[in-house]
């Protein structure tokens, strides 16, 4: 199995990532407005008590958040209303709580995780929550703290319920393994950058891994498991050993550079106690 087959179709989906929401997707949701004025979505459920405060409190730490997204982002509506009926207007496709497998929908509009919804939809967890309502997006990433995904955000008891522990353990300590290895060779690429080494191939190498990865842990099947895991440890361990050996040959110039520099201070020292002793017998 090769890596390329892998990426053709999973790289074109995961380019339009990038792109900004726009009108006409999904659910037919109208382009997410921002608040021109308060955020009264923020400001008015920030003084509930219950769920409508929490939900608040957890959106503020969120990815979502950080990056701008305003609530209706997801809820449609309109922020700049502090009228509860007008920010709620069905006309603005205001949707309170997504319903069962809506929000794969919801989540899954193009300009936001479509080529995430593209991959679930292939998995046999898509088929489970058509019958059950889980596990959905909701399931292993939230509904309003949403942060960068991690496999730490999956809940062993969520799988559990259907597969054996055992089996959820394994799994989940090979994926923690595999978002090791990646954020080590990340922090490699990055040092091998700010040097000035060539790291371009490495990164590139690195982003293929990523959407093999990114393939794995939403379709989930037992044959993902099974071979797109191994692949994907394979090419990590070459390419972490790789940038390991760029990175020691970097260390070792910037040694060398150093040595150089500090033998070099310590001529010109000599050469000037020198000059001056031979200036000062010359003198008397």
């Amino acid at each position: 199995m090769t890596a390329t087959r892998h990426l053709f179709p999973i790289s074109i989906a995961l380019a339009t990532m990038a792109l900004p929401a726009m009108p006409g997707y999904g659910q037919g949701l109208p382009a997410a407005m921002r608040a021109g004025k308060a955020d009264y979505c923020v400001e008015c459920h920030g003084r509930l008590k219950g769920r409508g405060g929490i939900a608040v409190s957890e959106w503020k730490k969120s990815v979502h958040a950080g990056q701008g997204e305003n609530c209706n982002l997801c809820h449609g509506g309109n922020p700049d209303m502090a009228d509860k009926n007008a920010a709620h207007d069905a006309r603005l496709s205001f949707v309170g709580k997504a319903v069962k497998d809506g929000e794969v929908e919801l989540c899954g509009r193009a300009g936001c995780h479509g080529p995430a919804m593209a991959v679930f939809r292939t998995s046999p967890h898509y088929g489970a929550l058509k019958k059950s309502g889980k596990p959905g997006c909701v399931t292993c990433h939230g509904s309003h703290n949403i942060q960068k995904s991690r496999v730490a955000f999956i809940k062993a008891e969520d799988c559990t319920a259907c597969h054996p522990a055992g089996d959820v353990e394994k799994v989940l300590k090979s994926m923690a393994e595999i978002e090791a290895d990646i954020g080590a060779i990340e922090k490699n690429a990055a040092y091998l950058l700010d040097k000035n080494a060539e790291s371009r191939d490495i990164t590139e190498k690195l982003l293929d891994v990523k959407i093999l990865y990114h393939s794995l842990v939403h379709v989930m099947s037992t044959r993902e498991v099974q071979f797109t895991r191994k692949e994907i440890e394979l090419l990590l361990r070459d390419l972490r050993a790789g940038a390991e050996m760029r990175v020691l040959i970097a260390k070792r110039l910037d040694l060398i550079y150093f040595v150089t520099i500090a033998l070099s201070f310590l001529v010109v020292i000599s050469f000037m106690v020198f000059t001056v002793r031979a200036f000062s017998r010359k003198k008397e």
